[in-house]
């Protein structure tokens, strides 16, 4: 199969996956997109039915990193992995997708990359580091302040969000309710992720010039 007829047969089956698997999460102030969906061992999961054509192209490509098979035609993939294979691409044979922001619910696909089980290793011992000063400082920045009062405002459970920031679900509740970061309410929101869109486009513009 050629890549016309490969693109002509599998356009209509990405459109309707990318329209289920947009409403599937939550654009965080970091760049992050946070999985709202099913999770198993930390990565997001997404149920589809397989598409030959894809299939041929993804042949290969290792099941790993909480990829699962059902019944039938229907599968669960990684959610990271689906979001690499709508916005970038096929995977490449005998390679995984890797995160570079460390955090496994993450599907913006900027953020992951095709790796090896050995580049995965390396990166969660860098990031045990970073974590390990993270849970001993306990301190929150500005902007990840603003992505825990964005979520709770979905209503994604305070214990979930406390997993993600390393810190006690009490300061998430302090939060919520107003005892610390009261200061930061929904004009300083809209102002920072309005920085950090101005920011992403000036770095995309040096990038193509």
């Amino acid at each position: 199969m050629n890549e016309k007829q490969y693109k002509l047969r599998s356009g209509l089956f990405i459109s309707k996956q990318m329209y289920r698997f947009q409403s599937k999460y939550i654009k965080l102030s970091n760049g992050c997109w946070k999985w709202t969906g099913p999770l198993h061992k930390g990565y997001g999961q997404f149920g589809w039915r397989s598409n030959p054509t894809i299939a041929q192209r993804t042949q290969g490509a290792q099941r790993t990193q909480g990829a699962q098979r059902t019944q039938g035609a229907q599968r669960t993939q990684g959610a990271h992995r689906v979001s690499y294979m709508l916005y970038v691409g096929p995977i490449p044979r005998d390679k995984q997708i890797n995160h570079k922001c460390n955090h496994s619910w993450c599907v913006n696909p900027d953020h992951l990359y095709v790796g090896t089980a050995k580049d995965n290793m390396q990166d969660a011992i860098r990031v045990g580091v970073k974590l390990g000063q993270n849970r001993k400082s306990k301190e929150l920045t500005l902007e990840q302040v603003v992505d825990i009062k964005i979520l709770l405002g979905y209503g994604i459970k305070g214990c979930l969000i406390a997993y993600d920031f390393y810190v006690s679900p009490q300061i998430i509740s302090n939060i919520k309710r107003g005892k610390i970061w009261a200061n930061v309410d929904e004009e300083v929101i809209e102002s920072v992720l309005e920085w950090n869109r101005i920011t992403k486009d000036s770095t995309h513009g040096q990038n193509r010039s």
